[in-house]
């Protein structure tokens, strides 16, 4: 996407480039039947039509299937969920954000759409010359020492760190079961 490329200079102009010459964009995700079982975003898939979405998801899954496995973590333990190798298939699904509504809707109360998954089934075929690309979620969200949550830049074949807890942190998860991230 070239309007998105990082700047050259100190000055950050992205927001005034043109968007003529970019591709179209939807968020990957991905689930696996019996670790993940609801649909997790795990980035972006770029390609030059939204007609190809499935054949730029089909060109690379080797590679954003390793991504969902690298992304796919316990927010309380930081270890891995998904399995990788001897396990159920990792399914992956695009979809294109909706629109969100305008200001003077959403005072109006009118929710934002939710979006339409799209599975891309393993034996979708795509042609070698397909233009296209993915943006993989940089980090991972795990439970910090407090209050807040820590994030750890994914590294492919790095395994996630495991946060130690002082065991006088133990007053803060009160707050966390409020999110549900947690249960006892």
């Amino acid at each position: 996407m070239p309007s998105k490329e990082l700047p050259k200079v100190s000055l950050d102009l992205r927001a005034f480039r043109s968007t003529a010459n970019d591709a179209v964009e939807a968020g990957i995700f991905a689930r696996q039947q019996g670790t993940v079982v609801a649909w997790e975003n795990i980035g972006v898939v770029a390609t030059t039509d939204t007609k190809l979405f499935s054949e730029a998801v089909s060109k690379q899954r080797v590679l954003i299937e390793r991504w969902a496995y690298e992304v796919c973590n316990d927010f309380e333990t930081n270890k891995l969920r998904m399995v990788l190798e001897g396990g159920p298939p990792i399914e992956l699904a695009w979809a294109i954000e909706p629109a969100k509504p305008s200001f003077m809707d959403s005072l109006m109360g009118k929710l934002e759409d939710a979006p339409i998954f799209h599975e891309v089934e393993r034996d979708v075929g795509f042609d070698v010359e397909v233009q296209c690309g993915f943006l993989g979620t940089l980090a991972r969200e795990y439970r910090g020492g407090g209050v807040s949550a820590r994030y750890e830049r994914i590294v492919i074949g790095k395994e996630p760190e495991v946060p130690l807890r002082d065991p006088r942190q133990a007053k803060f998860d009160e707050k966390y079961q409020k999110k549900g991230r947690i249960q006892v």
